[in-house]
Formats: structure tokens, C-alpha cells, sequence
């Protein structure tokens, strides 16, 4: 990190805190931060307005300082918007941010290629299992998952991404190091593990309700094509939709049932012209296309999505099997009984493989129980959300 271009990007930050308009406008007019901070009032051409020219008068660098100071107390990386690290599609937009704040190990490059994967907070079970399912198989192809690590549709993305060890990229809506959703704490922690935590707004800054649209447009700018699994017709999902629309960049969509909700948005992009994906291999057929690359799925974990009736139903005997063996193992230790009532015979055999194993990943659901992915993953989601296994790392998972 280049500490001089950092502080003077963070300079920016502080000086134009009630004015953000100011410091985009500064970041796509001028070539650094330190040029920024070198300029004379008439260095400032009039797009600026006189009241935007006086803010950048004022050369204190100390709250930058202690800004800078407290970042690298908090491990978050400084990336002013002349860095390398900052794609050249975001400094493209209309409202270009001056800097980001990213924690975690992934270190951007011009040449990585980027997929977001969005959709409704209030997804169904089989969107999930969609999302999930595409960010896997994407991510085996070596395509890097972005998302805003909201609940439903993109922690699903996430999660699907994490379980084949592939870097992924949340974009929020508050400072990096403010989890939100609180429940996401742990996922928070694997994508900060394994891939970063992106945010315009400062260290510590509270979640806004204007902050996702601004997170959204940068979210869409960072990726080669956006893909949006289930949203409503007023969704954040349908707002990152548009953005991607005006920066030229590909908006894929899932259809789904005409008297769902969630499947309204989708099916109104579809109608006005967004091509219609089912899997990811509609997806890498058109980055193949659209952009001349040669990408290819290296890992599947299940065959094509099944009917509702197939998803819910385990192969019975591999089921029962693995219900004795959890009752057995049960016996043999001092762990107190957990209460399985209400649970599916699915959800009931992958917890029997979690206490045998220790921990228990998705794709050996599958093996193990000979069923396809979206039911694991759906199995999985009802045993965490009963509070009986918890992610213990990335794509693992222990009970509690």
C-alpha cells in the first residue's frame, strides 16, 4: 500500500465527510490523491462547485492520520482510487469512489474475472439452492463471487463459493469492520478468510439505508455480469439491476413461477430483454462469448435441479442407514442427546454424518446420501437454522 496515496485519499474522506458527491468528483477528475491535495483553488475546474473548491482548502492531515492509524489496527487495507487494486470498470462509473477499505486476503487485479450473484433477502428454499449451486460451480471454473452478504439469496452466493475454497467478495453496506447482518458473524469471518469485505464508507461507519445503492452501484461495476436469482419488483436487487444496465454491464436473470413474489423482478428483466439463465453453464457460455474467454466448469456437485417432489425426498435406505449409525454413535458418547423432532429424514441423516465425522461439508452430503445438491444445502440451512450445526470453517460445518 502506498501509505502517502492512502493518507491523502483518507484527506479526501475527512474533508468532504457532509459532501460524498465532492470527493467521487474529485476521484474521476484528477489522477491521484495527492494531486488532489496539492491543488489551488483555481486547479479546480467548474465542475466543482465554489462551495465544493473550499472544502478542499483545508490541508489538515491529522484525522486522516488517525483514520489511517486505525485501519491498520483493524487490518483493513487502503485503496485510494489511483491504485492498481482499483478496477478500471468502477473508475469508469459516473460516481467513482476516492477509496476502499477491504479486509481479508484477496488482492484485486485488472485481470481477475468477477460474477455477482443477487436476489431477494427473503428468498425461497429453492432460490438458495440456485444461488448456491451456480457460485459453486462459477467458482470452480476459477470466477471470483460478489455479493452484498445480505440474508437469503446472497449469503446463499457466499456460502456456495466458500464451499469449493474460492475466494469471495462481499460488498457492504456499512464501514468493513461492521457486520451486517449480526447473524452472519461467522460468514463474515470465512469470506475475511477467504477472499475480503469491501466498503467505500469509513471504519466504524453504521449501516445506512441510503448506503445500499451506493454499495450496489459498486457491486455491479466490479463484475463482468450480474446475476439476479430471485427479486421482488421494488427489491435493493432490481436498484443493482439498473445500475449494472447504465454501466454496460450484463444483466442475467432466473426466471421463475408467475404468481411468486420473488420471481416478479426476474421475469420483468427477462421481458424487457436480460437473457434467461437456468445453471451455470448458461453463464459461462456467455462470458465465453461475450468476452473471448475460455472458462469451463471443473467441479460439479449434483446433476440438473430436480422437481419439488424429487428435492424433498432422500433416498430412503442411505437415510435410515445413516439414522443408525447417528443412533449409534449417540450411544457411544457423552454428548447430550440433541432433539431431532420436526426435522426432515434428510436433515436427520446429515446431522448422523456431522457426529461421525466430526464436521461435514456439503458435497459429502451428497456423496454420502446420494442426493443432489440443492436438498444438502437445503438440509444443512434447516439444521443451522434449528441452532444444531453451526460453520465452524468455511464450508464446514459442526454441531453446536
Amino acid at each position: 500500500m502506498d501509505v502517502n496515496e492512502a493518507l491523502y485519499a483518507l484527506w479526501i474522506k475527512t474533508v468532504t465527510e457532509k459532501s460524498p458527491s465532492a470527493a467521487r468528483l474529485a476521484a474521476k477528475t484528477f489522477a491521484s490523491a495527492k494531486e488532489v491535495y496539492r491543488a489551488k483553488r483555481s486547479d479546480f475546474s467548474d465542475v466543482f462547485s465554489e462551495s465544493q473548491k473550499t472544502l478542499f482548502e483545508d490541508k489538515n492531515l491529522d484525522e486522516a492520520g488517525k483514520i489511517l492509524k486505525k485501519c491498520e489496527k483493524l487490518g483493513l487495507r487502503v485503496i485510494p482510487f489511483s491504485s492498481p487494486e482499483m478496477p478500471e470498470e468502477v473508475m469508469r462509473t459516473a460516481n467513482p469512489p476516492c477509496v476502499l477499505f477491504v479486509k481479508g486476503t484477496a488482492v484485486f487485479s485488472q485481470d481477475d474475472v468477477r460474477v455477482a450473484i443477487v436476489g431477494s433477502r427473503k428468498a425461497t428454499a429453492l432460490g438458495k439452492k440456485t444461488a448456491a449451486r451456480i457460485a459453486y460451480e462459477l467458482a470452480s471454473a476459477g470466477i471470483t463471487v460478489v455479493s452484498g452478504m445480505a440474508a437469503g439469496i446472497d449469503t446463499a452466493a457466499h456460502k456456495g463459493a466458500l464451499y469449493e475454497g474460492k475466494e469471495t467478495v462481499a460488498f457492504l453496506g456499512g464501514g468493513a469492520d461492521v457486520i451486517y447482518p449480526k447473524e452472519n458473524a461467522e460468514l463474515y469471518g470465512h469470506i475475511v478468510g477467504n477472499g475480503a469485505v469491501v466498503s467505500e464508507y469509513l471504519p466504524g461507519s453504521a449501516v445506512q439505508g441510503f448506503h445500499f445503492p451506493e454499495r450496489n452501484r459498486l457491486l455491479s461495476a466490479f463484475s463482468k455480469a450480474v446475476i439476479i436469482v430471485e427479486s421482488d419488483e421494488n427489491s435493493g436487487s432490481m436498484r443493482t439491476a439498473e445500475h449494472a444496465k447504465k454501466q454496460g454491464v450484463p444483466v442475467l436473470a432466473i426466471p421463475g413461477p408467475i404468481d411468486s413474489p420473488v420471481s416478479a423482478g426476474t421475469n420483468r428483466l427477462i421481458k424487457e430483454g436480460c437473457r434467461a439463465i437456468t445453471g451455470a453453464d448458461d453463464v459461462i457460455e456467455f462470458l465465453n462469448s461475450e468476452y473471448g474467454m475460455r472458462l469451463k466448469i471443473m467441479k460439479r456437485l449434483s446433476s440438473p435441479m430436480r422437481t419439488d417432489a424429487e428435492e424433498t425426498k432422500p433416498t430412503e435406505k442411505k437415510a435410515e442407514k445413516q439414522v443408525k449409525k447417528k443412533k449409534e454413535s449417540t450411544e457411544k458418547t457423552e454428548r447430550k442427546p440433541v432433539d431431532t423432532s420436526g426435522l426432515s429424514e434428510l436433515a436427520k441423516a446429515a446431522l448422523s454424518l456431522a457426529e461421525k465425522r466430526g464436521s461435514v461439508a456439503v458435497d459429502e452430503i451428497c456423496e454420502e446420501l446420494d442426493t443432489d445438491f440443492g436438498s444438502a444445502f437445503e438440509a444443512v440451512c434447516e439444521l443451522e437454522e434449528k441452532e444444531i450445526l453451526r460453520e465452524a470453517e468455511a464450508g464446514r460445518y459442526r454441531i453446536k
